[in-house]
């Protein structure tokens, strides 16, 4: 018999189920609005960051709908017929871990993909980022192009381990609780911005400009993280 070894809850996790007490107990009644998100994460004592994280995966397990400019509610019917273990979650890293490391690793692979890269991958490089283009200005999101442009820089870097942190980042990116995650919270004006933001990572790249290359990198991730965290969950705020 195989026998699974244990794991602790992630924060994240902890503090969904928190809420889904909260909810059994009666604190919150089906079809009501939870409290305002920053008030929320004041009482739990949490990060805004780690609250989003778990009110997206409670959304995921049928608890809560999330409604951006109106708020969390709590659904008439929980899917859920009991408390969430750990197991219950959407498998994966938490987003904002995912973006920090990011933020650590991907700048400076840029910078050394602006020193390494060949002819071929600069090229490379290049369509993925018209794919990326023509794609976000057709209004229709496509993640695996995204992913593309980024492993492709990675790959170009000329060190294989970081292409493979990269690469394993981004598959964890993909997860079901990132996605909707980036669903909720990327707005249409934040995807806009992403082209330019996109364009100054090629162009330093292409170009050979190491610095340019790693400033434009962490100033897209850096404002990809900040998206996450506007208070689009308020009430009278809407997507741009």
């Amino acid at each position: 018999m195989m026998i699974e070894p244990l794991q602790s809850p992630r924060l994240h996790q902890r503090i969904a189920q928190e809420i889904e007490q909260l909810i059994l107990a009666g604190s919150f009644r089906p079809g009501t609005r939870l409290p305002a998100e920053r008030q929320l994460a004041t009482s739990l004592r949490v990060s805004r960051s780690s609250l989003r994280e778990a009110l997206s995966a409670l959304e995921l397990q049928g608890i809560l709908e999330i409604k951006v400019g109106s708020g969390a509610w709590v659904r008439q019917r929980p899917a859920t017929g009991g408390s969430l273990a750990p197991s219950a979650f959407p498998v994966g890293i938490a987003p904002f871990d995912l973006l920090q490391a990011r933020r650590i690793v991907e700048p400076e692979a840029a910078a050394l993909a602006a020193r390494h890269a060949t002819p071929a991958q600069r090229v490379e490089i290049a369509k993925a980022f018209d794919r990326l283009e023509r794609a976000m200005r057709a209004k229709r999101p496509d993640p695996q192009a995204d992913q593309d442009f980024h492993v492709l820089i990675a790959r170009a870097c000329g060190n294989t381990a970081v292409a493979m942190v990269v690469e394993r980042l981004w598959q964890e990116f993909r997860s079901p609780l990132a996605q909707r995650m980036e669903a909720l919270y990327v707005t249409r004006a934040r995807r806009g911005d992403n082209i330019e933001e996109h364009r100054a990572i090629r162009d330093a790249v292409v170009a050979g400009q190491p610095a340019n290359a790693r400033q434009a990198m962490r100033r897209h991730l850096k404002n990809s993280e900040r998206q996450r965290l506007t208070e689009l969950l308020e009430p009278g705020n809407k997507p741009a």
